[in-house]
């Protein structure tokens, strides 16, 4: 077998669990960095220097490990075997390793220009400052290939929570940092913190390659039929894939034209985004890549269109009272998460601002990474080439022309509103290709979890509303208002669509008495 048995239900609740862990400490990690620097040039310059090496990730190597790298090591494995599967993976980690290093090289040494670019409005001094940040932190870009490349390997052999705990331990070591070092060593001891954290990344997934008798070996041989076929998908791949980080760069370059610490808000708002959306988002279509790939190796157009079908679905029901809740609670729930140490009422409204537009775009995401998943998984590159491209030009004009309207508020709505017809136009080709990927039943489901959602949101308006006045105005209290609020809200919600016979509804029903049944003390 290529790949191990996994029990799906089990296997991504696991991976959101552990993922959740993670990102929630990826999210005590930057509110670490406002509490201690606020929204001000010296944490933009931070804020900058680490942003960069992750976002050249994105940009040139991370989505293309993804997209390009895994169907072909995938196909290997199906119809070939695994030792010829690992030795292709050898001769792609390899040349990932020699770009990766150029790339590192060439950022780090022209460090003050990109500072010039993206960082316009900070002081000279600060310039400076972000300068030797980014040189200290851009070798983050050549470990995260190696651990990206690796990671693709476990996930197509079905190892996934290890890979998901990469980010646990990784910022764990950050936080630690702050907590014990940071008055020592100070900002510069954090850069060096960040780069031998991500290096952990590498090291966590070493016991279980070896357990699945994977061992790196230094090859060389970019002639080689298999790494042709991956570098043939890898460019429209690598284009397609530069919308989401390209966009975030564009904003944050944007935004602090107008105001240092700009860039920062918005970038504190997409963490929080993220750690809410991006946890299922993310470790749903990482699970059903593989899957994806392995039936259009097959050419299994049933299977094909009815994973993609259920995955749409899902992400239908989770995401659209997802966004109704956050639209209602961005405030205190940023308030609650930021609002302390140098951030003040004030820099805690840029962020609510942010995050309330960066709500919107929370189903065009979502249906956007399903759909490119999808493509990738045909070996369709120029689907996403052609909405990549398409989403950066609108994302930058519509980012440059809200800017004086909405404020840091500008970016955000640009950003939703460009990743959502980039969905909308990968989904329909998609559909012209398979129509077994959307049926009436999710349509008519689909108005059912709009309704649903409405009626949920406008109750938790009102009993939010209600519970911080009736509770006390501090850390505890409004935390309990926030928790009391979503927890009927997601109970009235999950009855409104039992009672409409939404299917995700009646399956979650199925598995709770399942459950209860094992559970229940034999008589």
């Amino acid at each position: 077998m290529a790949e191990k048995k996994i029990n799906p239900i089990k296997t991504v609740s696991l991976m959101m669990l552990i993922t959740l862990l993670g990102k929630v400490l990826g999210l005590i990690r930057d509110q670490l960095l406002l509490y201690h620097y606020g929204i001000s040039q010296t944490g933009e310059a931070f804020s900058i220097a680490s942003m960069v090496p992750r976002k050249f990730l994105d940009i040139i190597f991370a989505s293309a490990i993804t997209a390009s790298f895994i169907p072909v090591f995938n196909q290997y494995l199906e119809t070939k075997d695994r030792d010829k599967a690992y030795g292709l993976a050898n001769k792609f980690i390899t040349l990932i390793f020699i770009a990766a290093a150029i790339v590192t090289a060439a950022a780090a040494l022209g460090s003050g220009q990109i500072i010039n670019i993206m960082g316009a409005a900070l002081t000279p001094e600060n310039k400076m400052l972000a300068s030797d940040l980014l040189k200290i932190m851009m070798p983050i870009l050549l470990i995260s290939a190696v651990a990206f490349s690796l990671t693709g390997i476990l996930h197509s052999l079905g190892e996934f929570n290890i890979p998901a705990a990469m980010s646990l331990i990784s910022n764990g070591l950050i936080i630690l940092y702050y907590v014990f070092f940071l008055d020592d060593f100070g900002i510069y001891g954090l850069a060096v913190a960040f780069t031998l954290s991500w290096f952990t990344q590498i090291l966590i997934q070493l016991p279980f390659l070896k357990k699945n008798q994977f061992k790196f070996l230094f090859d060389f041989n970019p002639s080689d039929p298999g790494i042709r076929e991956i570098f043939s998908l890898m460019l429209p791949v690598m284009v397609s894939s530069w919308a989401q980080p390209v966009n975030v760069m564009v904003n944050t370059m944007l935004a602090n034209r107008v105001q240092a610490g700009w860039g920062l808000a918005l970038n504190s708002a997409d963490t929080l985004f993220t750690i809410i959306s991006g946890v299922f988002i993310l470790q749903v279509t990482n699970l059903i890549f593989p899957r994806l790939s392995r039936e259009s190796a097959i050419d299994d157009r049933e299977g094909f269109g009815f994973t993609m079908k259920n995955t749409l679905r899902v992400m239908i029901y989770i995401l659209v009272p997802m966004t109704a809740g956050l639209l209602i609670l961005s405030d205190p729930l940023i308030r609650l998460v930021y609002q302390r140490g140098q951030v003040d009422h004030e820099s805690a409204g840029l962020i609510i601002q942010a995050m309330s537009f960066y709500s919107i775009g929370i189903i065009g995401l979502g249906f956007q990474t399903v759909a490119s998943r999808g493509l990738y998984a045909i070996k369709d590159g120029k689907t996403p080439l052609v909405s990549g491209i398409l989403l950066i030009i609108m994302n930058g004009l519509l980012s440059y022309a809200l800017l004086p309207a909405l404020n840091v508020g500008g970016p955000a709505l640009a950003s939703s509103i460009s990743i959502t017809v980039a969905a909308v136009l990968m989904l329909a080709v998609l559909y012209r290709g398979n129509k077994r990927v959307i049926d009436k039943k999710m349509l008519r489901d689909g108005v059912f979890v709009i309704i649903a959602s409405v009626i949920m949101g406008l109750l938790v308006f009102k009993l939010y509303g209600f519970a911080a006045v009736l509770l006390p105005d501090n850390f505890p209290g409004q935390a309990a208002a926030l928790l009391i609020s979503v927890a009927v809200g997601v109970l009235v919600y999950f009855l409104l669509t039992w009672i409409f016979k939404v299917s995700e509804a009646e399956v979650a029903v199925k598995i709770v008495k399942k459950a209860l049944k094992i559970i229940r003390p034999v008589q």
